[in-house]
């Protein structure tokens, strides 16, 4: 097996220096953004189970939804946190596995939420045709209802 350590004669020093630099600080947002999502997507199930109990317009789809976005902004916070985890391993080892691993975890958070934006913006854009059919038909809220 190949010697998994990045060597300071293959990049130079100077190089190998400022990756450290920069995933460094790079690992402080991702700690950062991580444990924000975590701490908001409860914050924000809440709201939204406040909103379907006190609004006569909400329903449980409403509910639904955002238990399903709150997973997904857990799952992505965890994502993140990991990414974490090995940028902080790399800069202390300079392995250049767990670089490629921290990378994985970027690229993995990059894709899900990339789909999850492209799935929002469907919807938006689904609604939107919905909501102009229903005018072109001339149908009210409180027909929907």
């Amino acid at each position: 097996m190949e010697n998994a350590q990045i060597s300071e004669s293959c990049i130079g020093a100077d190089t190998l220096k400022s990756i450290r630099i920069e995933i460094k600080k790079t690992q402080g947002w991702l700690r950062f953004l991580g444990i924000l999502n975590i701490v908001i997507a409860p914050v924000a199930l809440l709201v939204t189970y406040l909103n379907v109990l006190f609004n006569p317009y909400a329903g449980p789809l409403q509910l639904v939804v955002s238990a399903v976005s709150g997973v997904m902004s857990v799952a992505l916070a965890i994502i993140l946190l990991q990414a974490s985890s090995r940028a902080g391993r790399f800069t202390k080892d300079d392995d250049f596995h767990i670089l490629v691993k921290y990378h994985r975890k970027l690229s993995a958070y990059f894709t899900v939420a990339g789909i999850v934006i492209a799935l929002v913006l469907a919807g938006i854009l689904l609604l939107a045709f919905a909501v102009a059919l229903g005018a072109i038909l001339g149908i009210t809220p409180e027909m929907a209802f």
